[in-house]
């Protein structure tokens, strides 16, 4: 839905306001869900990844997001278009897996260590394994 109404997904920017931190996921997303248990990873025990305090409440969050200010400029060359593949998030909390939530819907489950690197990919940007080849020429 935030997509349907925003016409991109959320694009985190954490900004200090005088009601403390806004602007990351779990804060965006609320206004659609109601629901901050869906921020939680039924397995999470311990250390959070982010917990911003804004307007007195804090924001909790289990899972890594990967679309932000930085990935949008560094990774999409400024757009902030994904490609139908690209991660959104991750969950590290479960023994030797890493949970993977992808754009176009599909929730994997991969070994821990599986993939070298995991990021958001967009349109406008090369594809991981494009970069890892570049690498691979320039260090000939």
């Amino acid at each position: 839905m935030y997509e349907q109404d925003w016409g991109i997904v959320p694009i985190e920017k954490p900004t200090k306001t005088k009601e403390g931190w806004y602007g990351f996921v779990q804060q965006m997303l609320f206004p659609y869900v109601q629901d901050t248990s869906l921020f939680i990873c039924p397995t999470h025990r311990g250390i959070w990844f982010t917990e911003p305090i804004w307007k007195g409440k804090k924001w909790f969050m289990s899972y890594q997001y990967y679309v932000n200010e930085y990935t949008v400029k560094e990774y999409g060359k400024g757009s902030p278009y994904l490609r139908p593949y690209s991660v959104l998030f991750t969950c590290l909390r479960h023994r030797n897996v890493v949970l993977i939530a992808r754009y176009n819907g599909i929730i994997e489950l991969s070994p821990l260590g599986y993939y070298l690197i995991i990021r958001a990919e967009f349109e406008k940007g090369p594809t991981i394994e494009e970069e890892l080849e570049n690498e691979r020429k320039e260090g000939l």
